[in-house]
């Protein structure tokens, strides 16, 4: 599944390309580049009422709230997206492009030190070349986002 976010919803964007998810950023959004999106089978994710009453039905999802945990836990409990560790950071949270494994060679330089003593592989993007690594932060993501994707319950 993919997704075109409308400006309302960046942090949503970047928190459903970390689980994997082809999500393209739109800072302006209207009818007719979003009905061009939908016929390259993307769902719309916005805020805007009027323009989800304008769009198909099935093709657009009006995200109902603020905070990007419940934005996730929405989308979750209708079944739009879920957490596969399989496919989860596999993508630029930046750029949306699938990252790439990199040897810990072609970071040497890229990284802190003790970071590049600490881990034994990395991701690149291969735009914006930013770095990868399942550190710290990573795992608490991942926590995040398992427990936000499985909190379908009312």
């Amino acid at each position: 599944m993919t997704f075109v976010a409308d400006c309302m919803l960046g942090r949503l964007a970047k928190w459903l390309r970390a689980l994997g998810y082809d999500v393209l950023y739109m800072r302006r959004l209207d009818e007719q580049p979003a009905l061009r999106f939908i016929e390259r089978k993307r769902i719309i994710l916005t805020r805007n009422t009027r323009l989800k009453s304008r769009l198909p039905k099935d093709k657009a999802i009006l995200i109902e709230h603020d905070r990007v945990e419940d934005q996730l836990v929405q989308l979750a409990r209708l079944g739009t997206i879920k957490f596969d560790p399989n496919t989860a950071f596999g993508r630029c949270m930046r750029c949306n492009l699938p990252l790439k494994l990199v040897s810990r060679l072609e970071v040497a330089d890229l990284v802190p030190e003790h970071i590049y003593n600490s881990y034994s592989f990395f991701h690149s993007c291969p735009v914006c070349g930013r770095i990868y690594w399942p550190g710290t932060h990573h795992e608490r993501m991942k926590e995040l986002l398992e427990r936000f994707c499985t909190n379908t319950s009312n």
